[in-house]
Protein backbone atom coordinates (compact mmCIF):
# COMPACT_ATOMS: atom_id res chain seq x y z
CA UNK A 1 0.00 0.00 0.00
CA UNK A 2 1.32 3.42 -1.00
CA UNK A 3 0.45 5.11 2.28
CA UNK A 4 2.10 2.35 4.31
CA UNK A 5 5.26 2.59 2.23
CA UNK A 6 5.33 6.33 2.83
CA UNK A 7 4.95 5.72 6.57
CA UNK A 8 7.72 3.12 6.67
CA UNK A 9 10.15 5.38 4.84
CA UNK A 10 9.30 8.34 7.04
CA UNK A 11 10.00 6.78 10.43
CA UNK A 12 9.69 9.15 13.31
CA UNK A 13 10.22 12.21 11.12
CA UNK A 14 6.93 11.84 9.25
CA UNK A 15 6.17 11.66 5.54
CA UNK A 16 4.75 13.75 2.74
CA UNK A 17 1.13 12.83 2.02
CA UNK A 18 0.09 14.24 -1.35
CA UNK A 19 -3.29 12.49 -1.12
CA UNK A 20 -4.44 14.15 2.10
CA UNK A 21 -5.77 17.38 0.55
CA UNK A 22 -8.31 15.21 -1.31
CA UNK A 23 -10.12 14.63 1.99
CA UNK A 24 -10.47 18.36 2.76
CA UNK A 25 -12.51 21.31 1.58
CA UNK A 26 -10.71 24.06 -0.32
CA UNK A 27 -10.55 26.28 2.78
CA UNK A 28 -9.15 23.40 4.86
CA UNK A 29 -6.53 22.69 2.19
CA UNK A 30 -5.26 26.26 2.52
CA UNK A 31 -4.97 25.87 6.30
CA UNK A 32 -3.30 22.46 5.97
CA UNK A 33 -0.16 23.83 4.30
CA UNK A 34 2.40 21.23 3.26
CA UNK A 35 0.84 17.77 3.77
CA UNK A 36 3.30 16.09 6.16
CA UNK A 37 2.28 13.24 8.44
CA UNK A 38 3.90 12.80 11.88
CA UNK A 39 3.57 9.75 14.14
CA UNK A 40 1.32 9.73 17.17
CA UNK A 41 3.09 8.40 20.30
CA UNK A 42 2.09 4.95 21.49
CA UNK A 43 1.80 1.42 20.10
CA UNK A 44 5.44 1.47 18.92
CA UNK A 45 6.04 -2.02 20.33
CA UNK A 46 3.29 -3.55 18.22
CA UNK A 47 4.51 -1.85 15.05
CA UNK A 48 1.08 -0.28 14.46
CA UNK A 49 1.57 3.44 13.99
CA UNK A 50 -0.94 6.29 13.71
CA UNK A 51 0.15 9.26 11.61
CA UNK A 52 -1.54 12.63 11.71
CA UNK A 53 -1.30 16.24 10.60
CA UNK A 54 -2.99 19.17 12.30
CA UNK A 55 -5.36 21.16 10.08
CA UNK A 56 -6.52 23.63 12.77
CA UNK A 57 -4.62 24.13 16.01
CA UNK A 58 -6.55 23.69 19.24
CA UNK A 59 -6.36 26.13 22.14
CA UNK A 60 -8.21 24.16 24.79
CA UNK A 61 -7.34 21.37 27.21
CA UNK A 62 -5.81 18.04 26.28
CA UNK A 63 -8.30 15.19 26.57
CA UNK A 64 -7.70 13.64 30.03
CA UNK A 65 -7.69 9.90 30.46
CA UNK A 66 -11.07 8.66 31.73
CA UNK A 67 -12.51 12.09 30.99
CA UNK A 68 -15.22 12.73 28.45
CA UNK A 69 -14.53 13.84 24.89
CA UNK A 70 -17.02 15.07 22.32
CA UNK A 71 -15.77 14.32 18.81
CA UNK A 72 -16.92 14.86 15.24
CA UNK A 73 -15.21 12.77 12.58
CA UNK A 74 -15.33 11.42 9.07
CA UNK A 75 -13.61 8.16 8.20
CA UNK A 76 -12.70 6.78 4.80
CA UNK A 77 -11.29 3.45 3.60
CA UNK A 78 -7.84 4.47 2.42
CA UNK A 79 -7.54 1.88 -0.38
CA UNK A 80 -10.75 2.95 -2.14
CA UNK A 81 -11.45 6.43 -0.78
CA UNK A 82 -14.98 5.30 0.14
CA UNK A 83 -16.64 7.15 3.02
CA UNK A 84 -17.22 4.83 5.98
CA UNK A 85 -18.85 7.09 8.58
CA UNK A 86 -19.66 10.80 9.03
CA UNK A 87 -20.90 12.08 12.38
CA UNK A 88 -21.44 15.57 10.91
CA UNK A 89 -23.97 14.02 8.55
CA UNK A 90 -25.52 12.14 11.47
CA UNK A 91 -25.97 15.49 13.22
CA UNK A 92 -24.67 14.18 16.55
CA UNK A 93 -21.05 14.12 17.78
CA UNK A 94 -19.58 10.98 19.30
CA UNK A 95 -19.39 11.07 23.09
CA UNK A 96 -16.56 8.87 24.33
CA UNK A 97 -14.70 8.21 27.56
CA UNK A 98 -11.00 8.65 26.85
CA UNK A 99 -9.00 5.51 27.52
CA UNK A 100 -11.99 3.21 27.14
CA UNK A 101 -12.82 1.95 23.69
CA UNK A 102 -15.87 -0.13 24.45
CA UNK A 103 -13.90 -3.37 24.75
CA UNK A 104 -13.25 -3.66 21.00
CA UNK A 105 -10.41 -2.62 18.73
CA UNK A 106 -12.62 -0.54 16.48
CA UNK A 107 -12.26 2.54 18.68
CA UNK A 108 -8.69 1.99 19.85
CA UNK A 109 -7.02 4.02 17.08
CA UNK A 110 -9.53 6.85 17.34
CA UNK A 111 -9.09 6.85 21.12
CA UNK A 112 -5.30 7.14 20.81
CA UNK A 113 -5.70 9.93 18.29
CA UNK A 114 -8.08 11.89 20.55
CA UNK A 115 -5.60 11.60 23.45
CA UNK A 116 -3.04 13.42 21.28
CA UNK A 117 -5.36 16.38 20.59
CA UNK A 118 -6.37 19.63 22.27
CA UNK A 119 -9.95 20.86 22.42
CA UNK A 120 -10.71 22.80 19.24
CA UNK A 121 -8.11 20.90 17.21
CA UNK A 122 -8.94 19.43 13.81
CA UNK A 123 -6.57 16.93 12.20
CA UNK A 124 -6.18 14.33 9.47
CA UNK A 125 -4.83 10.90 10.41
CA UNK A 126 -4.32 7.36 9.18
CA UNK A 127 -5.16 4.50 11.52
CA UNK A 128 -3.92 1.01 10.57
CA UNK A 129 -6.30 -1.91 10.59
CA UNK A 130 -4.66 -3.33 13.74
CA UNK A 131 -6.05 -0.32 15.66
CA UNK A 132 -9.35 -0.19 13.77
CA UNK A 133 -11.44 -3.12 12.51
CA UNK A 134 -8.59 -5.64 12.20
CA UNK A 135 -8.37 -8.68 9.95
CA UNK A 136 -12.11 -9.32 10.22
CA UNK A 137 -13.34 -5.89 9.11
CA UNK A 138 -16.91 -4.87 9.81
CA UNK A 139 -19.85 -5.95 7.68
CA UNK A 140 -22.59 -4.07 9.52
CA UNK A 141 -22.44 -0.29 9.91
CA UNK A 142 -20.02 1.18 9.12
CA UNK A 143 -19.00 -1.26 6.40
CA UNK A 144 -15.22 -1.71 6.45
CA UNK A 145 -13.44 -4.48 4.50
CA UNK A 146 -10.91 -6.72 6.30
CA UNK A 147 -7.40 -5.35 6.91
CA UNK A 148 -8.41 -1.79 5.99
CA UNK A 149 -6.37 1.26 6.93
CA UNK A 150 -8.70 4.17 7.69
CA UNK A 151 -8.24 7.88 7.07
CA UNK A 152 -9.84 10.10 9.71
CA UNK A 153 -10.72 13.79 9.75
CA UNK A 154 -11.28 14.41 13.48
CA UNK A 155 -12.39 17.50 15.38
CA UNK A 156 -12.17 17.45 19.16
CA UNK A 157 -15.09 19.68 20.13
CA UNK A 158 -14.76 19.64 23.91
CA UNK A 159 -13.30 17.73 26.82
CA UNK A 160 -14.47 17.29 30.37
CA UNK A 161 -12.47 15.95 33.32
CA UNK A 162 -13.59 12.73 34.99
CA UNK A 163 -16.55 13.15 37.32
CA UNK A 164 -15.96 10.90 40.30
CA UNK A 165 -19.30 11.74 41.91
CA UNK A 166 -22.34 10.76 39.86
CA UNK A 167 -22.26 9.22 36.39
CA UNK A 168 -24.30 11.09 33.84
CA UNK A 169 -26.40 7.99 33.18
CA UNK A 170 -27.40 7.99 36.88
CA UNK A 171 -28.40 11.66 36.98
CA UNK A 172 -32.03 12.74 37.20
CA UNK A 173 -33.39 15.08 34.55
CA UNK A 174 -33.24 17.97 37.00
CA UNK A 175 -29.65 17.07 37.89
CA UNK A 176 -28.66 17.14 34.24
CA UNK A 177 -30.28 20.54 33.76
CA UNK A 178 -28.51 21.92 36.83
CA UNK A 179 -25.15 20.60 35.60
CA UNK A 180 -25.76 22.10 32.15
CA UNK A 181 -26.66 25.46 33.68
CA UNK A 182 -23.46 25.52 35.75
CA UNK A 183 -21.41 24.79 32.64
CA UNK A 184 -23.26 27.50 30.73
CA UNK A 185 -22.44 30.08 33.40
CA UNK A 186 -18.79 29.00 33.36
CA UNK A 187 -18.84 29.42 29.60
CA UNK A 188 -20.28 32.91 29.97
CA UNK A 189 -17.36 33.95 32.18
CA UNK A 190 -14.89 32.61 29.62
CA UNK A 191 -16.71 34.46 26.84
CA UNK A 192 -16.52 37.73 28.79
CA UNK A 193 -12.78 37.14 29.22
CA UNK A 194 -12.52 36.80 25.42
CA UNK A 195 -11.62 33.11 25.70
CA UNK A 196 -14.02 32.19 22.92
CA UNK A 197 -12.83 28.68 22.06
CA UNK A 198 -12.81 27.67 25.72
CA UNK A 199 -16.31 29.10 26.15
CA UNK A 200 -17.49 27.15 23.11
CA UNK A 201 -16.18 23.93 24.65
CA UNK A 202 -18.15 24.61 27.85
CA UNK A 203 -21.36 25.20 25.90
CA UNK A 204 -20.90 22.02 23.87
CA UNK A 205 -20.41 19.96 27.03
CA UNK A 206 -23.44 21.65 28.64
CA UNK A 207 -25.63 20.68 25.70
CA UNK A 208 -24.45 17.07 25.97
CA UNK A 209 -26.36 16.87 29.27
CA UNK A 210 -29.66 17.87 27.65
CA UNK A 211 -29.72 16.04 24.33
CA UNK A 212 -32.38 16.02 21.61
CA UNK A 213 -33.20 12.42 22.48
CA UNK A 214 -33.82 13.33 26.11
CA UNK A 215 -36.01 16.32 25.21
CA UNK A 216 -38.24 14.08 23.08
CA UNK A 217 -39.03 12.07 26.20
CA UNK A 218 -40.20 14.92 28.47
CA UNK A 219 -43.34 17.05 28.36
CA UNK A 220 -45.01 19.94 30.09
CA UNK A 221 -43.03 21.82 32.72
CA UNK A 222 -40.11 19.38 32.39
CA UNK A 223 -39.72 20.30 28.75
CA UNK A 224 -40.06 24.00 29.54
CA UNK A 225 -37.38 23.66 32.25
CA UNK A 226 -35.02 21.84 29.89
CA UNK A 227 -35.49 24.43 27.15
CA UNK A 228 -34.93 27.27 29.63
CA UNK A 229 -31.35 25.98 29.95
CA UNK A 230 -30.79 24.38 26.58
CA UNK A 231 -31.89 27.17 24.23
CA UNK A 232 -29.91 29.99 25.92
CA UNK A 233 -26.87 27.69 25.89
CA UNK A 234 -27.34 27.08 22.17
CA UNK A 235 -27.65 30.83 21.56
CA UNK A 236 -24.42 31.40 23.47
CA UNK A 237 -22.80 28.69 21.37
CA UNK A 238 -23.99 30.53 18.24
CA UNK A 239 -22.34 33.72 19.52
CA UNK A 240 -19.04 31.83 19.82
CA UNK A 241 -19.37 30.51 16.27
CA UNK A 242 -20.04 34.05 15.06
CA UNK A 243 -16.92 35.37 16.80
CA UNK A 244 -14.85 32.49 15.38
CA UNK A 245 -16.21 33.18 11.87
CA UNK A 246 -17.93 29.79 11.77
CA UNK A 247 -20.98 31.29 10.12
CA UNK A 248 -22.78 28.14 8.95
CA UNK A 249 -22.70 26.69 12.48
CA UNK A 250 -24.00 29.98 13.86
CA UNK A 251 -26.91 29.96 11.41
CA UNK A 252 -27.72 26.32 12.24
CA UNK A 253 -27.82 26.97 16.01
CA UNK A 254 -29.95 30.11 15.68
CA UNK A 255 -32.36 28.35 13.33
CA UNK A 256 -32.71 25.49 15.83
CA UNK A 257 -33.49 27.93 18.65
CA UNK A 258 -36.13 29.73 16.54
CA UNK A 259 -37.75 26.45 15.44
CA UNK A 260 -37.86 24.99 18.96
CA UNK A 261 -39.22 28.19 20.48
CA UNK A 262 -41.94 28.25 17.82
CA UNK A 263 -42.82 24.64 18.63
CA UNK A 264 -42.93 25.47 22.34
CA UNK A 265 -45.26 28.44 21.79
CA UNK A 266 -47.52 26.29 19.62
CA UNK A 267 -47.64 23.67 22.35
CA UNK A 268 -48.59 26.35 24.88
CA UNK A 269 -51.33 27.59 22.54
CA UNK A 270 -52.70 24.07 22.16
CA UNK A 271 -52.73 23.61 25.93
CA UNK A 272 -54.55 26.92 26.37
CA UNK A 273 -57.06 25.88 23.72
CA UNK A 274 -57.66 22.55 25.41
CA UNK A 275 -58.07 24.22 28.78
CA UNK A 276 -60.61 26.65 27.33
CA UNK A 277 -62.64 23.76 25.90
CA UNK A 278 -62.50 21.88 29.20
CA UNK A 279 -63.85 24.94 30.99
CA UNK A 280 -66.80 25.07 28.62
CA UNK A 281 -65.47 27.95 26.54
CA UNK A 282 -66.25 28.32 22.86
CA UNK A 283 -63.00 29.99 21.84
CA UNK A 284 -61.81 27.30 19.42
CA UNK A 285 -58.90 28.65 17.41
CA UNK A 286 -58.55 31.74 19.61
CA UNK A 287 -56.82 30.38 22.71
CA UNK A 288 -55.00 32.99 24.71
CA UNK A 289 -51.48 31.65 24.61
CA UNK A 290 -48.63 33.86 25.67
CA UNK A 291 -48.09 36.44 22.89
CA UNK A 292 -44.62 36.32 21.39
CA UNK A 293 -42.33 37.57 18.69
CA UNK A 294 -39.41 35.54 17.48
CA UNK A 295 -36.24 35.69 19.54
CA UNK A 296 -34.39 38.95 18.64
CA UNK A 297 -31.00 37.57 19.71
CA UNK A 298 -31.35 34.52 17.49
CA UNK A 299 -32.51 36.66 14.56
CA UNK A 300 -29.72 39.18 15.09
CA UNK A 301 -26.93 36.61 15.26
CA UNK A 302 -28.31 34.70 12.30
CA UNK A 303 -28.62 37.96 10.37
CA UNK A 304 -24.99 38.87 11.14
CA UNK A 305 -23.79 35.45 9.95
CA UNK A 306 -25.83 35.68 6.75
CA UNK A 307 -24.41 39.16 6.10
CA UNK A 308 -20.87 37.80 6.38
CA UNK A 309 -21.77 35.08 3.88
CA UNK A 310 -23.10 37.69 1.44
CA UNK A 311 -26.76 36.68 1.87
CA UNK A 312 -27.93 40.29 2.04
CA UNK A 313 -31.66 39.83 1.45
CA UNK A 314 -31.94 37.08 4.08
CA UNK A 315 -29.78 39.07 6.51
CA UNK A 316 -31.91 42.19 6.11
CA UNK A 317 -35.10 40.19 6.69
CA UNK A 318 -33.76 38.70 9.94
CA UNK A 319 -32.41 42.03 11.19
CA UNK A 320 -35.65 43.91 10.46
CA UNK A 321 -37.60 41.29 12.39
CA UNK A 322 -35.07 41.44 15.24
CA UNK A 323 -35.37 45.25 15.36
CA UNK A 324 -39.15 44.99 15.46
CA UNK A 325 -38.82 42.76 18.52
CA UNK A 326 -36.20 44.99 20.19
CA UNK A 327 -36.58 48.52 18.75
CA UNK A 328 -34.09 50.13 21.18
CA UNK A 329 -31.23 47.76 20.38
CA UNK A 330 -28.44 49.89 18.90
CA UNK A 331 -26.41 46.87 17.78
CA UNK A 332 -29.25 45.54 15.64
CA UNK A 333 -29.87 48.99 14.16
CA UNK A 334 -26.19 49.47 13.30
CA UNK A 335 -25.94 46.03 11.69
CA UNK A 336 -29.01 46.77 9.58
CA UNK A 337 -27.35 50.01 8.42
CA UNK A 338 -24.28 48.01 7.39
CA UNK A 339 -26.45 45.72 5.27
CA UNK A 340 -28.19 48.67 3.63
CA UNK A 341 -24.85 50.39 2.97
CA UNK A 342 -23.54 47.22 1.34
CA UNK A 343 -26.63 47.02 -0.87
CA UNK A 344 -26.09 50.63 -2.01
CA UNK A 345 -22.43 49.91 -2.72
CA UNK A 346 -23.34 46.88 -4.82
CA UNK A 347 -25.99 48.84 -6.74
CA UNK A 348 -23.46 51.60 -7.41
CA UNK A 349 -20.90 49.04 -8.59
CA UNK A 350 -23.44 47.46 -10.93
CA UNK A 351 -24.22 50.84 -12.43
CA UNK A 352 -20.52 51.57 -12.85
CA UNK A 353 -19.89 48.18 -14.47
CA UNK A 354 -22.47 48.83 -17.17
CA UNK A 355 -21.85 52.57 -17.52
CA UNK A 356 -21.52 53.58 -21.18
CA UNK A 357 -22.01 50.03 -22.42
CA UNK A 358 -25.00 50.89 -24.59
CA UNK A 359 -23.86 54.31 -25.82
CA UNK A 360 -26.24 57.04 -27.07
CA UNK A 361 -29.31 55.77 -28.89
CA UNK A 362 -29.92 56.50 -32.61
CA UNK A 363 -33.04 58.42 -31.52
CA UNK A 364 -30.97 60.89 -29.51
CA UNK A 365 -28.58 61.43 -32.45
CA UNK A 366 -31.50 62.02 -34.82
CA UNK A 367 -33.26 64.44 -32.49
CA UNK A 368 -30.05 66.35 -31.82
CA UNK A 369 -29.29 66.69 -35.56
CA UNK A 370 -32.85 67.75 -36.36
CA UNK A 371 -32.73 70.50 -33.77
CA UNK A 372 -29.73 72.19 -35.38
CA UNK A 373 -30.59 75.33 -37.41
CA UNK A 374 -30.46 74.77 -41.13
CA UNK A 375 -30.41 71.02 -40.97
CA UNK A 376 -33.44 70.71 -43.22
CA UNK A 377 -34.73 67.68 -41.30
CA UNK A 378 -36.74 69.30 -38.52
CA UNK A 379 -40.05 68.19 -39.99
CA UNK A 380 -39.06 64.47 -39.90
CA UNK A 381 -37.45 64.50 -36.45
CA UNK A 382 -40.42 62.97 -34.63
CA UNK A 383 -40.78 60.09 -37.09
CA UNK A 384 -37.04 59.38 -37.09
CA UNK A 385 -36.91 59.34 -33.31
CA UNK A 386 -39.87 56.96 -33.12
CA UNK A 387 -38.40 54.58 -35.69
CA UNK A 388 -34.98 54.68 -34.03
CA UNK A 389 -36.49 53.95 -30.62
CA UNK A 390 -38.40 50.99 -32.04
CA UNK A 391 -35.32 49.46 -33.62
CA UNK A 392 -33.27 50.14 -30.50
CA UNK A 393 -35.87 48.30 -28.41
CA UNK A 394 -35.27 45.27 -30.63
CA UNK A 395 -31.52 45.62 -30.00
CA UNK A 396 -32.20 45.77 -26.26
CA UNK A 397 -34.01 42.41 -26.39
CA UNK A 398 -31.17 40.84 -28.37
CA UNK A 399 -28.55 42.29 -26.04
CA UNK A 400 -30.32 41.06 -22.93
CA UNK A 401 -30.50 37.58 -24.41
CA UNK A 402 -26.83 37.82 -25.35
CA UNK A 403 -25.64 38.98 -21.90
CA UNK A 404 -27.73 36.38 -20.05
CA UNK A 405 -26.05 33.72 -22.13
CA UNK A 406 -22.60 35.16 -21.39
CA UNK A 407 -23.17 35.33 -17.64
CA UNK A 408 -24.42 31.75 -17.61
CA UNK A 409 -21.49 30.55 -19.71
CA UNK A 410 -18.66 32.19 -17.82
CA UNK A 411 -20.15 32.36 -14.30
CA UNK A 412 -19.73 36.13 -14.21
CA UNK A 413 -20.96 38.13 -11.25
CA UNK A 414 -22.31 41.64 -11.38
CA UNK A 415 -19.39 42.75 -9.23
CA UNK A 416 -16.84 41.62 -11.84
CA UNK A 417 -18.26 41.18 -15.36
CA UNK A 418 -16.73 38.30 -17.27
CA UNK A 419 -14.45 38.77 -20.24
CA UNK A 420 -14.19 36.15 -22.94
CA UNK A 421 -12.19 35.85 -26.11
CA UNK A 422 -14.24 35.89 -29.29
CA UNK A 423 -13.06 35.88 -32.89
CA UNK A 424 -10.09 38.20 -33.28
CA UNK A 425 -9.10 38.06 -29.62
CA UNK A 426 -10.84 41.28 -28.49
CA UNK A 427 -12.43 41.15 -25.08
CA UNK A 428 -16.15 40.56 -24.77
CA UNK A 429 -16.72 44.13 -23.62
CA UNK A 430 -14.84 45.52 -26.61
CA UNK A 431 -16.84 43.34 -29.00
CA UNK A 432 -20.12 44.59 -27.56
CA UNK A 433 -18.97 48.20 -27.62
CA UNK A 434 -17.85 47.79 -31.22
CA UNK A 435 -21.26 46.40 -32.13
CA UNK A 436 -23.10 49.31 -30.54
CA UNK A 437 -20.80 52.26 -31.20
CA UNK A 438 -19.10 51.27 -34.45
CA UNK A 439 -22.23 50.42 -36.43
CA UNK A 440 -23.64 52.74 -39.01
CA UNK A 441 -27.20 52.11 -37.88
CA UNK A 442 -29.27 50.12 -35.40
CA UNK A 443 -29.91 47.24 -37.78
CA UNK A 444 -26.17 46.72 -38.28
CA UNK A 445 -25.62 46.75 -34.51
CA UNK A 446 -28.33 44.13 -34.01
CA UNK A 447 -26.81 41.95 -36.70
CA UNK A 448 -23.37 42.17 -35.08
CA UNK A 449 -24.74 41.24 -31.64
CA UNK A 450 -26.61 38.26 -33.09
CA UNK A 451 -23.37 37.11 -34.75
CA UNK A 452 -21.48 37.29 -31.45
CA UNK A 453 -24.24 35.30 -29.75
CA UNK A 454 -24.03 32.52 -32.38
CA UNK A 455 -20.23 32.42 -32.15
CA UNK A 456 -20.36 31.89 -28.40
CA UNK A 457 -23.05 29.20 -28.76
CA UNK A 458 -20.77 27.44 -31.24
CA UNK A 459 -17.76 27.71 -28.87
CA UNK A 460 -19.79 26.34 -25.95
CA UNK A 461 -20.88 23.29 -27.97
CA UNK A 462 -17.24 22.29 -28.69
Amino acid sequence: MVAQAEHDSAGAAGAARSDWPLYLSREEQVRLGEPLAVPVPGHEASGARIFKQVVDQGAGEVAPRHGKALVHYRSWIEASGQLAHDTWEDGQPLSMVVGRFRGTRRQEGLDALVQSMQAGERCLATVPSELAYGDEGNFSFPHVPPKSTLVYLVELLAVEPPDESVAKSDMTFEGRCEKAERLRLEGNELFKADQIEEALSKYIVALSYITDEMMYQVFGHYKAYGNSVRLPTMLNKAACHLRLKQYEQCIADCSTVLAEEEAQYKEEADEAEEKARDEGGIRTGTAEAKPHGRNPKALYRRGCAKFELGQLDAAKKDLKEALAGDPKNVGIRNQLKKVQAEELAIAKQRKENFKGLFGPSPASHTSEHAARPGSGQATGAGHAASAGASIFAMIGVLLRRFLEFIFGLFGASLHAPARATVGSGDSLEEEVRAALHGSQDAAQAAERIETLYKELQHNKSK
